[in-house]
């Protein structure tokens, strides 16, 4: 049975949007499956989401790496897919979702490499990965480097995407869903 996850914590998004993705799921998913959404917040989630504590994947006691619970996931959970609570899926899923890599997620092909990084390397900061569709399978790799590298990455990046475009991505060390996603 895949297994899928969501995060939803403070007042940003409401348990409609958790109730609106567990909907397109039953629509574009066409295998068994959970959603589990970790908030701090359970109210007026549908019941058939499981519901558990944001807390739980705070391992690390920071605010500094916007949405670096997504990772804990990955120790928690062998295999799975995330989602952003405001992603919209508009096909079906199921062959993407059930992909065999160990980390899948979308390269922003509407941001230019070329043109935002390549050409104007060192001007600003440009991030070309975007971890609002992951699609994981026990990368153990990704996990050892992030526990064994916390304190760096806890300072020098302020978003898990960032941390995986600069530190990862350059390494050819990710994967990704195919243009037009």
């Amino acid at each position: 049975m895949r297994q899928f996850y969501t995060l939803k914590w403070g007042d940003k998004y409401g348990a409609e949007y958790v109730n609106r993705l567990y909907g397109s799921l039953v629509k574009h998913y066409h295998k068994p499956f959970t959603l589990t959404c970790y908030t701090d917040n359970i109210r007026q989630i549908k019941e058939e989401v499981k519901v558990k504590d944001i807390n739980m994947l705070r391992k690390f006691n920071t605010d500094r790496v916007f949405t670096y619970e997504k990772l804990i996931l990955m120790e928690k959970h062998e295999e799975g897919v995330w989602l952003d609570l405001d992603i919209l899926i508009h096909d079906d899923i199921t062959d993407m979702a059930d992909d065999s890599a160990d980390f899948k997620m979308i390269w922003n092909y509407w941001n230019s490499y070329e043109e935002k990084t390549l050409k104007w390397y060192g001007t600003g900061g440009s991030c070309h990965v975007n971890s609002s569709f992951v699609k994981f399978n026990n990368p153990e790799w990704l996990i050892k480097f992030t526990n064994d590298n916390w304190k760096k990455i806890e300072w020098t990046y302020k978003s898990l995407d960032k941390y995986l475009f600069y530190q990862h991505a350059r390494k050819n060390k990710l994967n990704y869903w195919n243009k037009g996603l």
